[in-house]
This record gives structure tokens, C-alpha cells and sequence, in this order.
């Protein structure tokens, strides 16, 4: 379970890629952007987003609430396969 607070906080998730994992975001509330390749793609409560290892992303809040999301992923341990993107 995440929850990314508003904008005003600061508080952000990096630009980064997985070398294995596979992602699935399920959108519980709220509605931002999540940026794909540089595409960005607006989400909201409801949204389910499937996201491919090596693909470069990142949740972006965009509203005044939080988003709160459920995070499933094959590959673990999390960090181990958390790249960074430039």
C-alpha cells in the first residue's frame, strides 16, 4: 500500500526502471500522472497500470489530496531492482 501526498509536500517518487520486476499499480484514490517513457498518461481511483521491466517511470500527484495506490510486483527484493533513471 502507497500513498504519495500532494504536490505541496515535495515528496515525489524517482524517475526509475526495473531490470526484472513487472509492475501492477492498482489507483485507489485520488488522480495524477503516471510518466511512461516520457509519455505522460493521467490516472485516477479505479486505473490499473501494468508496467514492463526496463520501461523508465514514475507516479506524479497532480492534484491538492493524496494518491493512495496498491503496488504488486513479481522479483523481489524491491530495492535490489530499482534503477534510477538520467
Amino acid at each position: 500500500f502507497c500513498i504519495l501526498p500532494p504536490p505541496s509536500t515535495g515528496a515525489k517518487v524517482a524517475y526509475h526502471y526495473h531490470r526484472e520486476r513487472e509492475s501492477v499499480l492498482f489507483i485507489i484514490s485520488g488522480a495524477g500522472v503516471e510518466i511512461v517513457d516520457g509519455v505522460r498518461v493521467p490516472i485516477k481511483a479505479g486505473d490499473v497500470l501494468f508496467i514492463l521491466p526496463n520501461v523508465n517511470h514514475t507516479i506524479e500527484n497532480t492534484s491538492d489530496s493524496e494518491i493512495r495506490y496498491v503496488e504488486f510486483f513479481t522479483h523481489p527484493p524491491v530495492m535490489a531492482d530499482f534503477v534510477e533513471a538520467k
